[in-house]
């Protein structure tokens, strides 16, 4: 298990290292993370990357504040807006195992290189999906600790992303 971690802890070390330098306090992974949680959790979220108006304008506050910021008012609309956030999680879940969603992270593309760019996709998509879904039911006819720990290691890796990244 150790060496398994090992490239992980030593990347997010020097990461770790590199945010203390830069911004002269303990900042784990990103300083944007809290922006990014307030984009997906909002009055007008609708699952996808679309930054609503005045959400993240320019505050005047640097970015530590605003990552801050972004986390006290994304739990305040989970807080107060409990099913609402349950209607965009899940379909937060159901772009990300989407075999297209070029609008999520590319929006700017337009005309054949969005055609060219749809199919690519699609083709990885497929063989991605075709490849690990059995891939990852069939593991579990596999009693070994370290796919087991691969396996966990996919769903935290899923269900950690999904809150921030759409």
């Amino acid at each position: 298990m150790f060496l398994f971690s090992l490239p992980l802890i030593l990347f997010v070390s020097l990461w770790i290292a590199r945010n203390y330098h830069a911004y002269h306090r303990f900042v784990p992974v990103s300083s944007g993370s809290g922006a990014m949680f307030w984009v997906g959790h909002n009055p007008q979220a609708g699952g996808k990357f679309d930054l609503p108006e005045g959400l993240l304008e320019d505050t005047g506050y640097g970015y530590l504040k605003i990552d801050g910021l972004g986390y006290c008012r994304g739990w305040e609309f989970i807080a107060r807006h409990p099913a609402t956030t349950m209607l965009i999680e899940l379909k937060k879940v159901s772009l990300f195992f989407s075999l297209l969603r070029m609008d999520l992270w590319w929006p700017h593309i337009k005309g054949a290189e969005r055609i060219a760019s749809s199919v690519v996709l699609l083709l990885f998509n497929l063989l991605v999906l075709g490849l690990g879904i059995p891939g990852l039911v069939f593991s579990y006819l596999k009693s070994d600790k370290y796919v087991g720990w691969m396996r966990q290691f996919i769903y935290v890796s899923i269900f950690s992303l999904i809150p921030f990244l759409i």
